[in-house]
C-alpha cells in the first residue's frame, strides 16, 4: 500500500475529534436557561438589584468605592453585564420557538445579537469611552444602533402577546423600564463641560436598567417556556390517542 494510500486509511479510521470548548459551552448555557424557572430566577435576579440598590445608596458619595453604582468594573456593571447576556441568550432561544414564526426568525436572532453587544459595552464601558472621544452624548451616538433594535423589540413584542400576554407585559415593562433609564441619564448631566446636576438620579437610573434588562429576558423565557408546555401536552395528547386506537 502507497503512503498516500495509509495515511488516507489512518484518517478514515481516526475517531473525530470532539467538539471545542466553546461549541461545548455555548449550547450548555442556551439549555441552561431554557430549563431555568422563571419565578426563581425573578426572585433571586430582583433579590440581587434590591442588594445593589441598597450599596449604591449607602456609597453614593464614595468616588471609586466598588459599590458607587455611578462606578466602572464594580460588581454591579458586571451583574448588568450578565442581565443582558441573559436577554441575549432568552432571544436566540425565543427564535428557535414558534415566538421565531410570529416574528421573522432573524429578527429574534437580531436582537439577540443586539443584547450581546449592550452586554460587552456594559462591561467594557464603550459608551462611555465613544461619548468622551467623540465628545457627543453617546444616545445621540448610538440612535443608528438602538432604532433598528427598537424595531426588533415591537415585532417580538407583538409575537410574545400572540404566545402569552404575561411574557409580553413584562418584556414591554423592560422595554419601558430601559427608556426611562436612559431618560434620566440624560437629565443627570448638562451645562459646559457636561456636569453631574442630578446625582440622586443615579441610584434609580442604575437599578432601573437592571431591572429593565432582567424583564426583557424573563418575558421571553415565559414566552418560550408556555411553548414548550403546550408542545409537550401535545405530544402527551397525540401519545395517549395512539394508544388508545391501539
Amino acid at each position: 500500500m502507497s503512503d498516500a494510500k495509509r495515511g488516507a486509511s489512518r484518517l478514515a479510521k481516526a475517531p473525530p475529534k470532539p467538539p471545542s470548548l466553546t461549541r461545548r459551552i455555548a449550547p450548555a448555557g442556551l439549555t441552561l436557561v431554557r430549563r431555568a424557572d422563571p419565578r426563581l430566577l425573578a426572585t433571586l435576579i430582583f433579590a440581587a438589584i434590591a442588594v445593589f440598590g441598597v450599596f449604591g445608596e449607602i456609597h453614593q458619595n464614595d468616588y471609586g468605592s466598588m459599590f458607587n453604582l455611578d462606578e466602572e468594573g464594580t460588581p454591579a456593571t458586571n451583574f448588568s453585564a450578565l442581565l443582558l447576556l441573559f436577554a441575549a441568550a432568552a432571544a436566540l432561544l425565543a427564535a428557535e420557538t414558534e415566538i421565531g414564526r410570529g416574528a421573522p426568525r432573524g429578527i429574534l436572532i437580531g436582537l439577540g445579537l443586539f443584547f450581546a453587544f449592550m452586554a460587552i459595552d456594559e462591561h467594557q464601558a464603550l459608551h462611555e469611552k465613544l461619548e468622551r472621544e467623540a465628545g457627543i452624548d453617546w444616545q445621540i451616538l448610538y440612535v443608528p444602533v438602538v432604532l433598528p433594535a427598537a424595531a426588533a423589540g415591537l415585532l417580538a413584542l407583538r409575537s410574545l402577546f400572540r404566545v402569552h400576554r404575561l411574557a409580553a407585559g413584562l418584556f414591554a415593562a423592560g422595554a419601558a423600564a430601559w427608556v426611562l433609564a436612559i431618560a434620566l441619564e440624560a437629565y443627570q448631566w448638562g451645562g459646559e463641560g457636561d456636569f453631574l446636576l442630578h446625582p440622586g438620579t443615579i441610584v434609580p437610573e442604575e437599578l432601573l436598567e437592571m431591572s429593565g434588562s432582567a424583564l426583557l429576558a424573563l418575558g421571553l423565557l415565559v414566552g418560550i417556556r408556555r411553548v414548550d408546555d403546550a408542545r409537550e401536552r401535545s405530544g402527551a395528547s397525540e401519545a395517549s390517542l395512539a394508544y388508545g386506537s391501539e
